[in-house]
């Protein structure tokens, strides 16, 4: 069975402007996509595991996103993220890919 993936915004810098949802959904997650390679310094990350401390036992794939205009560059980072993730849906994980604000509006994910 396929598993599941969230785009899960996490406000902008204060861990207490998130959702009862969002923390809910990063709970009961496998794996958590963090937008950055180093966890230090992926705000989305450390917002999440200051609202969840035990965020830390959840598996991480970190993943960096390349900011380039080279159009080949950017689609060959976007589609090496696409089938890592796409591997954990399909081994049946929830996967919860953090992001600082909206998933929807400007955002990695």
């Amino acid at each position: 069975m396929a598993g599941k993936i969230y785009g899960i915004g996490v406000g902008v810098g204060d861990p207490e402007d998130m959702t009862l949802k969002a923390v809910r959904r990063i709970r009961e997650s496998d794996v958590l996509v963090c937008p950055r390679e180093e966890l230090g310094a992926c705000r989305a990350y450390q917002i999440a595991k200051q609202a969840i401390p035990e965020v830390e036992r959840i598996a991480v794939l970190p993943l960096e996103f390349q900011m380039t205009t080279d159009e080949v560059r950017r689609a060959l980072n976007h589609r090496r993220a696409y089938d890592a993730i796409k591997e954990l849906v399909l081994q049946g994980k929830t996967v919860a890919f953090l992001t600082v604000g909206d998933p929807s509006l400007y955002s990695t994910f």
